[in-house]
């Protein structure tokens, strides 16, 4: 079961343990969560929310593919990181 108020506890408890990643990945998400309320106008279903990670994944499989075709290895690693992160709120 996947929630906008899991994904805020998850956050809170990266930026205790200091990885800065994972907090930098779901302020991100809960943005976009925001974003996709707003846009629904009502309280998001489970579903809105596995629709809007499953967004956000797929933007990172994206940039993946940009920054791999223009060398950018660096960039590469950081969305491939992102995306590890993004990949634990989907469903396997």
């Amino acid at each position: 079961m996947l929630s906008a108020d899991r994904i805020k506890a998850e956050m809170v408890a990266a930026m205790k343990s200091g990885d800065a990643l994972k907090v930098s990945v779901l302020r991100m998400l809960i943005s976009a969560l925001g974003y996709k309320q707003i846009d629904v106008q009502r309280d998001l279903t489970d579903e809105d929310v596995t629709v809007v990670v499953q967004n956000e994944a797929k933007k990172r499989r994206e940039a993946i593919e940009s920054f791999a075709k223009a060398g950018r290895t660096e960039s590469v690693a950081k969305e491939k990181r992102e995306l590890e992160i993004l990949q634990a709120y989907l469903p396997k």
